[in-house]
């Protein structure tokens, strides 16, 4: 067996998306939680588009899809407080996008947290990958080239411990985390004592709550009872809030509980069934200084906390983990400069910092009084479709100049595609090395590998390109595909992974390039990102120079 050289601290969903991502670059990985098993529960629900980008990536994104719930039809019903099911406004939660060639998912997908782990550890079983329950990180030391950690491992009512070397830790073992408290980071933030709530899920029968509806009575201001269906039959997952209740004796008391759900609805009617699961909530916000030290790292909760007004989240841990897997992969290979691994902290600090204050200002509106509808009324950069590194050292842009953007959690409208930039997908080319299969650019994506996208109306011109992309890459994973106008002549010899005819131009559409443009070559990191947009070779090389030895 190969020696592991990552050790992931935390099996959530975080852990779980950063270990897949690694497996899948064949980097040897152990995950622990110091938990016998993971929670049940459908804490932090909503994936939102960019994360499910993440996931038809990972190949999870079909699983997620059929177990989950559409959030095109899900919107919520607001009543006034004690009016049972009568007098209610409709909130449809999030702006409605149409799906486009650029952007096929639009909509988000609910599904619980115990779910969603549940899908990524079948899928980590493939790589032989199996999560450590009962398994805690004691203590680690680094040294100049790994990381000394003490284990404890708790079996059968019996403890032992356990000393191994890794080359990387990460933690993604939540606001307490210990990886974090290791490497005595500052936790910057605060709680919020008066706006807290009592969580939980709940089974009802059939015909009393009506499915794939947020029933939501009152204002977080005062009173607030939010119930809504969950992709587990009969189940609702609910939030019961304020400042007049005992939380602790909600959260501990049926009875206390339903009294609560009686008075905040006025709906006696409703048959509650089993507690799955319950927990006093404080809403924490708070964020990290910095995202690692040496050959530590922090990703998800163990980095920032936040509201869950907006569902950013667990989706924002996502994203730190996909961002971070890619770079890692390629350092325990030996390919990556150090700077590449510091280019974790300088790309997500700033969106995590963004969006903090989006979800702040959210949960501000939500306990405020009168204005609860419009806390539920979300616009679209939730989506995270327009999370961006334009500010990033290791990106490089030949066409456009990045410091007009400011906003690294949303491309402004009409801005121009810049590298950085989350990669849009096209449909409707012609792949010519797979016998004319119809293709999406989304279907060559990876996270184990570069992708070169070479735009070229000159095939000699664009060989240079290609050769040139294979040699700057060094031997790391490089996928290279050449897009071609329909009736483009003399591709034979041409040295290309792949080549795509770009039939309805939805490519050339998607990516900006100008129909009397010569060759312009596109460079997609593993994590679905636009790392160059160059129109000469060297930019092509600068950008690999950047980042490889």
């Amino acid at each position: 067996m190969q020696t592991p050289s990552v050790l992931i601290v935390g099996a959530g969903p975080t852990g779980l998306v950063l270990g897949l991502t690694l497996a899948q670059n064949g980097i040897a990985i152990r995950i622990v939680d110091k938990l016998p098993e993971f929670p049940p529960g459908s804490r932090g629900t909503g994936l939102m588009p960019r994360s499910l980008e993440v996931h038809k990536f990972l190949g999870t994104y079909e699983d997620i899809k059929s177990a989950g719930l559409s959030g095109s039809n899900f919107h919520a019903r607001m009543y006034p407080i004690g009016s049972g099911s009568e007098n209610y406004k409709v909130s449809n939660l999030s702006v409605p996008l149409e799906p486009a060639d650029a952007t096929p998912i639009t909509t988000y997908v609910l599904i619980g947290q115990d779910t969603q782990t549940e899908i990524l550890r079948s899928h980590l079983a493939k790589y032989g990958v199996n999560v450590e329950f009962g398994t805690e990180l004691v203590s680690f030391e680094q040294e100049a080239d790994h990381v000394a950690v003490r284990l404890r491992k708790s079996q059968d009512g019996e403890e032992r411990g356990e000393d191994v070397k890794f080359q990387y830790i990460v933690g993604a073992d939540g606001a307490h985390s210990v990886v974090r408290k290791g490497l005595d980071m500052t936790f910057l933030g605060e709680t919020r004592a008066s706006e807290n709530m009592s969580v939980g899920d709940i089974y009802v029968e059939d015909g009393f709550l009506e499915p794939n509806k947020f029933h939501i009575w009152g204002e977080a201001s005062t009173q607030m009872l939010a119930i809504r269906s969950t992709e587990i039959p009969k189940k609702y997952n609910f939030a019961c809030s304020g400042p007049q209740f005992d939380h602790n004796a909600l959260s501990s008391s049926r009875e206390a509980l339903l009294k609560a759900f009686a008075q905040i609805s006025g709906r006696n009617d409703i048959p509650w069934g089993n507690i799955s699961w319950v927990s006093h909530y404080r809403p924490n916000i708070r964020m990290v200084d910095r995202f690692s030290s040496g050959r530590v790292f922090v990703a998800g909760d163990a980095a920032h906390v936040h509201s869950p007004a907006g569902g950013q989240g667990m989706n924002s841990g996502c994203l730190d983990a996909f961002n971070l897997g890619w770079k890692l992969a390629l350092a325990v290979k030996g390919f990556s400069k150090e700077n590449l691994l510091e280019s974790y902290d300088a790309e997500r600090l700033p969106v995590i910092a963004t969006m903090l204050q989006l979800t702040t200002k959210i949960h501000r509106t939500m306990y405020t009084a009168g204005t609860a509808e419009e806390g539920f009324n979300r616009d679209g950069n939730l989506n995270q479709l327009g999370v961006n590194y334009r500010s990033s050292a290791v990106v490089v842009d030949e066409r456009s100049v990045k410091a007009h953007l400011s906003n690294p959690y949303e491309t402004e409208p009409g801005s121009v595609l810049s590298a950085g930039d989350r990669a849009p997908d096209a449909g409707g080319l012609k792949d010519l090395t797979k016998g004319g299969d119809a293709v999406h650019l989304f279907d060559v994506y990876r996270p184990t590998h570069h992708t070169v996208l070479v735009f070229s109306q000159e095939s000699s011109e664009a060989r240079t390109f290609l050769t040139a992309a294979t040699k700057a890459a060094k031997g790391a994973p490089l996928l290279t595909a050449l897009i071609v106008p329909p009736g483009a002549s003399d591709l034979a010899d041409i040295n290309s992974d792949r080549i795509f005819v770009d039939q309805k131009g939805s490519a050339g559409k998607s990516y900006v390039i100008a129909e009397h443009t010569t060759v312009t070559a596109v460079v997609v990191r593993p994590d679905g990102v636009i790392g160059a947009i160059a129109l000469t070779v060297g930019g092509l090389e600068k950008y690999f120079e950047n980042i490889l030895l």
